[in-house]
Protein backbone atom coordinates (compact mmCIF):
# COMPACT_ATOMS: atom_id res chain seq x y z
CA UNK A 1 0.00 0.00 0.00
CA UNK A 2 2.95 2.59 1.01
CA UNK A 3 4.37 1.84 -2.58
CA UNK A 4 1.20 2.65 -4.13
CA UNK A 5 0.63 6.25 -2.38
CA UNK A 6 4.17 6.48 -3.04
CA UNK A 7 3.65 7.44 -6.49
CA UNK A 8 0.62 9.91 -5.77
CA UNK A 9 3.09 12.21 -3.73
CA UNK A 10 5.73 11.58 -6.09
CA UNK A 11 4.08 12.40 -9.45
CA UNK A 12 5.44 15.09 -11.37
CA UNK A 13 2.10 16.26 -11.90
CA UNK A 14 -1.11 17.56 -10.29
CA UNK A 15 -2.57 15.13 -13.12
CA UNK A 16 -0.68 12.55 -12.93
CA UNK A 17 -1.42 11.94 -9.31
CA UNK A 18 -4.86 12.46 -9.79
CA UNK A 19 -4.84 9.44 -11.62
CA UNK A 20 -2.48 7.51 -9.20
CA UNK A 21 -4.85 7.86 -6.99
CA UNK A 22 -7.87 6.91 -9.44
CA UNK A 23 -5.47 3.68 -9.37
CA UNK A 24 -5.18 3.35 -5.40
CA UNK A 25 -8.46 4.06 -4.56
CA UNK A 26 -9.73 1.25 -6.99
CA UNK A 27 -6.93 -1.03 -5.96
CA UNK A 28 -7.39 -0.31 -2.09
CA UNK A 29 -10.59 0.93 -1.42
CA UNK A 30 -12.39 -2.71 -0.92
CA UNK A 31 -10.28 -2.59 2.36
CA UNK A 32 -9.60 1.03 2.60
CA UNK A 33 -12.12 3.12 1.85
CA UNK A 34 -11.26 6.00 4.30
CA UNK A 35 -7.73 6.83 2.82
CA UNK A 36 -8.53 7.68 -0.64
CA UNK A 37 -11.45 9.18 1.00
CA UNK A 38 -9.29 11.57 2.73
CA UNK A 39 -7.10 12.37 -0.12
CA UNK A 40 -10.38 13.17 -2.26
CA UNK A 41 -11.65 15.69 0.62
CA UNK A 42 -8.34 17.59 1.19
CA UNK A 43 -7.52 17.35 -2.77
CA UNK A 44 -7.05 21.21 -2.93
CA UNK A 45 -5.00 21.48 -0.21
CA UNK A 46 -2.72 19.12 -1.07
CA UNK A 47 -2.35 19.57 -4.95
CA UNK A 48 -0.14 23.38 -4.29
CA UNK A 49 2.63 20.84 -3.02
CA UNK A 50 3.43 20.18 -7.14
CA UNK A 51 3.62 23.86 -7.48
CA UNK A 52 7.44 23.03 -5.53
CA UNK A 53 10.28 21.65 -7.75
CA UNK A 54 10.86 17.97 -7.54
CA UNK A 55 14.02 18.61 -5.37
CA UNK A 56 11.84 20.46 -2.88
CA UNK A 57 9.18 18.11 -2.77
CA UNK A 58 11.46 14.99 -2.06
CA UNK A 59 12.59 17.54 1.38
CA UNK A 60 8.60 17.94 2.26
CA UNK A 61 7.79 14.37 1.83
CA UNK A 62 10.42 13.43 4.09
CA UNK A 63 8.61 12.08 7.61
CA UNK A 64 11.82 12.49 9.48
CA UNK A 65 12.78 15.99 8.18
CA UNK A 66 9.01 16.91 9.18
CA UNK A 67 9.24 15.20 12.15
CA UNK A 68 12.31 17.44 12.79
CA UNK A 69 10.86 20.49 11.88
CA UNK A 70 7.58 20.18 13.64
CA UNK A 71 9.57 19.05 16.64
CA UNK A 72 11.54 22.33 17.04
CA UNK A 73 8.51 24.84 16.46
CA UNK A 74 6.57 23.23 19.39
CA UNK A 75 9.79 23.88 21.41
CA UNK A 76 9.61 27.34 20.42
CA UNK A 77 6.03 28.02 20.46
CA UNK A 78 6.07 26.15 24.10
CA UNK A 79 9.26 28.38 25.00
CA UNK A 80 7.35 31.58 24.12
CA UNK A 81 4.06 30.80 26.12
CA UNK A 82 1.64 32.89 24.60
CA UNK A 83 1.32 35.51 21.92
CA UNK A 84 -0.34 38.81 21.72
CA UNK A 85 -1.88 38.36 18.04
CA UNK A 86 -2.31 35.33 15.46
CA UNK A 87 0.15 37.59 13.49
CA UNK A 88 3.12 37.47 15.99
CA UNK A 89 2.91 33.48 16.48
CA UNK A 90 3.06 33.51 12.48
CA UNK A 91 6.04 36.19 12.74
CA UNK A 92 7.69 33.83 15.16
CA UNK A 93 7.85 30.92 13.23
CA UNK A 94 8.68 32.70 9.93
CA UNK A 95 12.02 34.26 11.48
CA UNK A 96 12.75 30.79 12.94
CA UNK A 97 12.91 29.44 8.77
CA UNK A 98 14.34 31.96 7.94
CA UNK A 99 17.11 32.16 10.44
CA UNK A 100 18.81 29.43 8.87
CA UNK A 101 16.58 27.04 10.46
CA UNK A 102 16.19 24.96 7.43
CA UNK A 103 19.62 24.31 7.08
CA UNK A 104 20.06 22.67 10.80
CA UNK A 105 16.75 20.89 10.19
CA UNK A 106 16.90 19.82 6.47
CA UNK A 107 20.53 18.31 6.90
CA UNK A 108 20.80 16.10 3.51
CA UNK A 109 22.28 17.14 0.10
CA UNK A 110 18.51 17.07 -1.35
CA UNK A 111 18.03 20.22 1.15
CA UNK A 112 20.63 22.18 0.74
CA UNK A 113 20.20 21.85 -3.20
CA UNK A 114 16.20 22.97 -2.41
CA UNK A 115 16.21 25.39 -0.04
CA UNK A 116 16.65 28.97 -1.05
CA UNK A 117 13.71 28.04 -3.71
CA UNK A 118 11.48 26.84 -0.50
CA UNK A 119 12.94 30.21 1.93
CA UNK A 120 11.78 32.56 -1.16
CA UNK A 121 8.45 30.65 -1.80
CA UNK A 122 7.79 30.71 2.21
CA UNK A 123 8.51 34.70 2.53
CA UNK A 124 6.26 35.39 -0.55
CA UNK A 125 3.63 32.46 0.98
CA UNK A 126 3.76 34.46 5.00
CA UNK A 127 3.98 37.85 3.57
CA UNK A 128 0.83 37.57 1.72
CA UNK A 129 -0.64 35.84 4.23
CA UNK A 130 0.36 38.79 7.17
CA UNK A 131 -0.86 41.43 4.74
CA UNK A 132 2.01 42.90 3.76
CA UNK A 133 5.65 42.06 1.85
CA UNK A 134 8.14 40.38 3.53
Amino acid sequence: MAADLQTIYRAATREEAELHLSEFAEKWDSQFPTISKSWHANWERITPFFAYPADIRRVIYTANTIESVNMSLRKIIKNRGSFPTDESALELLYLTFSDDFLHKALDTSDARAGNRPLRIRDRETVGRHAGREI
